[in-house]
């Protein structure tokens, strides 16, 4: 009984030892696993210095272990001594660092311009396109650059869903741009126009350098246009231009040399069809003598050119009429040419965490499709921007531009033909030809018809040059009241004005001997027109934002 006692105590102290270990063992492993982790603090800023609110602080290799900044940018995460955190936010690049034991790790992320076409600018800041629920088209710089173009206009042709932009063939001259469709019949079809958050007051935004832009943004329908309410009725065009950036000073140049030529497939009559159905329509008139061809008639009807009638003779092949012998004059080759546009852009951009400047300057010499058609085009912009403080922050955007443009050719008539030289040569009739035997100027070259003028020396007889300058700035300063009393958390003020400045200057000379001239026999003219007018617009935003953490 003793022995079984004995050996009852014995069995029960070895149960406790092996407990007892067990308990030790897991206790050891408990004081292991503190040893092994750290709590590490920190703060997530931007290169101005900004708390970055929202950003994600992860544990690499664990897709459990994070947490994200507070509205200071503040975080707190436990991790193991060795490991390392990565800290992304959209917009910036992501960016890692090992622990390696240490109790306190900030981050300051570097904006990712890559990523920009996944935000888009609305009247009111910067929002991701995913949520934004209103119809937003966005062109990025990226895309611009992707191809040669001349303005920001163009740089969106093609490139926006519902937008359609119906281009001018003088260079120089701005383009029309109309966002889902026609919204009247008889007012404005033109958006607003905002470049660099102000609203552009005189003109659209073909005097911006397509170099210096960033990005455009298209706000279509009324939830995006709200914030401008009824001058954003037909739609807003938000232009951001290139800032500086933090780094070292960098100096780029863009330069592009393109070719254009016109290209017109319009079916025209040739000389003997033409000739075809002006018999017929004379003869119904009784202005022609004979149902079927007869020289006689047609030597009444348009001899009396000779130099043209020489061209219908050619068909007349020993009394019988032949239309393929008749020629066809190529009035079209004199309205058009071959145009060779350079384009040329030096800019620098540099600066530190709390001063970042840019700067540029841009040449364009355009040549039109058509003679005497030519677009100069000088632009200079600066940019800068400072954060002397973790609260303060103001900055000043400058555009500048000078344009020479030598319209050319511009009348009107019935039956010669409206607008450009290239459409009033198209007009003339295929069998007529503009100079005699002698080689000399033929006014009327279609016999019996003083309307139709003979456009071909036009262009020694008109001027019409214009020259316009526009300057352009947007100057602003936002505190951040976050940062100066934590009550007053999430608080930002902003006040932004911007002076805008056109000057444009007409000048026109029409000869006597032109076809205005003569239509409405008027001397030599000279008519010079000056027009000047200085803008200011201003807005000031109070913006308050509230982070709620769970």
């Amino acid at each position: 009984m003793t022995l079984f006692k004995s050996r009852k105590n014995l069995t029960l102290e070895l149960l406790i030892v092996l407990l007892t270990g067990c308990f030790l063992f897991s206790g050891n492993n408990t004081v292991y696993a503190q040893e092994s982790t750290i709590t590490i603090s920190g703060m997530v800023k931007d290169n101005s210095g900004d708390p970055i609110v929202g950003a994600t602080i992860m544990e690499k290799g664990s897709t459990t272990n994070g947490t994200i900044s507070d509205i200071d940018g503040n975080y707190q995460i436990k991790v193991p001594s060795n490991a390392a955190l990565v800290a992304s936010f959209i917009g910036f690049a992501t960016q890692e660092t090992s622990v390696a034991g240490q109790p306190k790790i900030n981050f300051v992320l570097e904006q990712e311009f890559t990523n920009l076409d996944e935000l888009v600018v609305v009247g009111y800041g910067v929002q991701k396109k995913s949520d934004v629920t209103g119809a937003v088209a966005s062109v990025s710089a990226d895309a611009i650059k992707a191809m040669p173009v001349k303005d920001a206009v163009q740089a969106m042709q093609g490139k926006t869903a519902g937008v359609d932009i119906t281009s001018n063939q003088r260079p120089g001259e701005n383009s029309s741009i109309s966002i889902r469709g026609v919204r009247s019949l008889n007012a404005s079809q033109s958006p607003l126009y905002v470049v660099d958050g102000m609203v552009v007051q005189s003109g659209g935004i073909d005097n911006i350098n397509p170099s210096d832009i960033e990005s455009i943004d298209i706000l279509k329908d009324a939830s995006a246009t709200a914030i401008y309410g009824s001058r954003g009725a037909n739609g807003v065009v938000l232009v951001t231009t290139k800032k500086g950036k933090a780094g070292t000073v960098s100096f780029n140049y863009n330069g592009s040399v393109t070719i254009e030529k016109m290209y017109d497939v319009t079916e025209m009559m040739d000389a003997a069809e033409w000739l075809d159905y002006a018999r017929l329509a004379k003869y119904n008139m009784g202005s022609y003598a004979s149902a079927s061809p007869s020289y006689e008639a047609d030597l009444a009807t348009w001899g009396s050119v000779s130099a043209s009638f020489a061209n219908i003779e050619k068909g007349w092949v020993n009394g019988q009429w032949d239309p393929s012998k008749v020629e066809n004059y190529d009035w079209k080759r004199y309205g058009k040419r071959t145009a060779v546009s350079t384009e040329h852009t030096i800019s620098a951009s540099g600066g530190t965490e709390k001063f970042q400047g840019y700067g540029s300057f841009g040449y364009l010499h355009q040549e039109g499709t058509q003679p005497d058609q030519l677009y100069k085009r000088y632009t200079a912009k600066t940019n800068f921007e400072a954060s002397p403080t973790n609260w303060l922050k103001f900055g000043t955007t400058m555009n500048l531009s000078w344009g020479e443009q030598d319209y050319g050719y511009s009348f009107t008539k019935s039956v010669t033909g409206a607008g450009d030289y290239y459409s009033a040569l198209k007009s003339m009739l295929p069998w007529a030809v503009p100079y005699d035997e002698n080689g000399d100027y033929i006014r009327n070259p279609a016999a019996g018809d003083v309307n139709i003028i003979n456009p071909i020396d036009e262009l020694k007889y008109n001027t019409n040059n214009r020259r316009t300058l526009r300057a352009t700035g947007s100057f602003y300063s936002q505190i951040d009241f976050s940062n100066i009393w934590q009550a007053l958390s999430g608080l930002k003020y902003r006040i932004q004005f911007g002076p805008e400045f056109k000057y444009y200057r007409l000048g026109v000379f029409n000869a006597a001997t032109e076809l205005m001239g003569m239509a409405i026999m008027q001397p030599n003219t000279i008519q010079i027109t000056h027009k000047l007018g200085p803008w200011i617009t201003y807005f000031i935003m109070t913006k308050h934002l509230q982070t709620f953490i769970k």
